[in-house]
């Protein structure tokens, strides 16, 4: 009886998830160019229209155990993070793969309604969240 009340608490808990998990087959929303802006560079605010998504590309390398994660939760009235990826850097052509080479990861964010918001980004390792190696903010005007 107590295994079966185990499973049944545990099941209960995966089930309620996090409010920016995002769903499985959530397919990107363009601007209204018909893509979906891409932004690195964290000196000029990203602007984008309600209901639409862009993606932060930032340099990684997954082989070191370094990732990028938000440093604080998003704002859901204005901002839903949709996915997150790593892509290995491709060699140039006639070149074989090498083995910890570098690449970077690809942040799907959903612009939900108009409004400034912040996403605050540090590069660290999951056991070492309080020593990152760097850190990056974005600023998002959403009108």
């Amino acid at each position: 009886m107590r295994h079966s009340l185990l499973v049944l608490a545990l099941l209960s808990l995966a089930a309620c998830g996090s409010a920016e998990t995002p769903p499985a087959n959530d397919p990107p929303v363009p601007d209204q160019r018909g893509a979906v802006p891409e932004f690195s560079d964290a000196s000029a605010p990203i602007r984008v229209r309600p209901g639409t998504d862009f993606v932060i590309t930032l340099t990684s390398n997954a082989t070191t155990g370094y990732q990028w994660m938000l440093a604080d939760s998003l704002n859901p009235a204005l901002l839903r993070r949709v996915n997150n990826e790593y892509v290995t850097d491709e060699p140039p052509a006639g070149t074989p793969p090498l083995a910890g080479a570098g690449g970077h990861e690809r942040w799907t964010f959903r612009a939900v309604a108009p409004g400034q918001a912040t996403i605050r980004m540090i590069y660290a390792r999951s056991w070492e969240k309080e020593q990152a190696a760097d850190s990056t903010t974005y600023q998002v005007v959403i009108q």
